[in-house]
């Protein structure tokens, strides 16, 4: 029944709509996996796309990491709001507390676009021969000492035989199909603008409060209540982006690991010392907008820095 089962998988395959990857460093090592993503890109046929998505496993632990960093971070800020601090104070503590929270996704992110470089090579020379199977992997031995009864390797060998032509034309289909999705999608859209959006929505329901804090009655900022929700919306839709996006920049830029340990460590700070300044830049350009307009129009400054923010996010 098994080998029934994985001599039907290319079928499978090409009756599926479409198809979801939960990539790591490991997945073109592995021939089950290699097999049936180059079986579902072929089957598609010339002239049409696949409905493929590649999602590296590292976004889980990483949007949740943001969603604490980003947590976290503006609780700071709405403390210093409370407690009355001045703009310059703010912007001290403020990038201090940018670089401490972001140190840990430096790290993480680095060697997240050093894996896709490597995987990229991966793929440019890979090889049937150098994958691998479970029941290889064993010595085709259960682990009560039993002989497995099929061997997964020679039964997908057969399909690859039957649903490529040859080896030869697996493996160029594995270099050029596959190569190719994955470098669409791991190498420009890496963390899609929607699920930034999701994990730094506390900004938003920071923001959102001190919005609903100045619609009191007797708040007595209270006409400024619109500048508030519109600040909140800039935030969280371009400002922020915008600073994360020269981040994953650097990251990406900086991916290749030092020859030691402290090396690295100053890599990482270097991460985060680029996007300081356009954080600062960022911060200091809203402060100056509603300083210069604020006799004008307050929620007039935040809505044209606001939306000059998210244009360019």
């Amino acid at each position: 029944k098994k080998a029934d089962g994985i001599r039907s998988m290319s079928g499978i395959l090409k009756r599926s709509k479409r198809m979801l990857v939960l990539w790591d460093k490991t997945y073109v090592d592995r021939l089950w996996c290699m097999f049936e993503l180059a079986a579902f890109l072929k089957s598609r046929g010339e002239g049409s796309r696949a409905s493929l998505q590649i999602r590296p496993t590292v976004l889980g632990p990483g949007v949740l990491a943001i969603v604490l960093s980003v947590s976290t971070f503006f609780i700071v800020i709405v403390a210093m709001f409370s407690y009355g601090w001045n703009r310059l104070d703010m912007m001290i503590v403020t990038c201090m507390a940018v670089l401490v929270l972001t140190y840990p996704a430096a790290a993480v992110f680095r060697d997240y676009f050093h894996s896709v470089q490597t995987l990229h090579d991966q793929l440019q020379n890979f090889r049937l021969a150098n994958t691998k199977c479970y029941g290889c992997s064993v010595g085709h031995v259960t682990e009560s000492g039993q002989p497995l009864p099929l061997c997964d390797r020679q039964i997908l060998t057969k399909c690859i035989e039957i649903w490529f032509g040859s080896h030869q034309s697996f493996e160029e289909d594995a270099r050029s199909l596959v190569l190719e999705s994955f470098a669409d999608q791991l190498g420009h859209h890496y963390f899609p603008y929607w699920l930034w959006l999701v994990a730094t929505a506390p900004i938003f329901w920071v923001l959102l409060d001190i919005t609903v804090d100045h619609i009191r009655l007797d708040h007595k900022e209270r006409d400024r209540w619109p500048y508030w929700f519109i600040s909140a919306l800039g935030w969280w839709m371009g400002a922020v982006p915008s600073c994360a996006a020269a981040f994953f920049y650097s990251c990406k830029v900086f991916s290749a690991p030092r020859a030691n340990q402290w090396m690295d460590r100053l890599v990482n700070l270097v991460v985060i010392l680029v996007m300081l300044p356009i954080f600062a830049c960022t911060f200091l350009m809203i402060e100056g907008l509603f300083q210069w307009m604020m006799p004008l129009s307050p929620w007039l400054s935040a809505t044209i820095s606001s939306s000059s923010h998210i244009a360019l996010a």
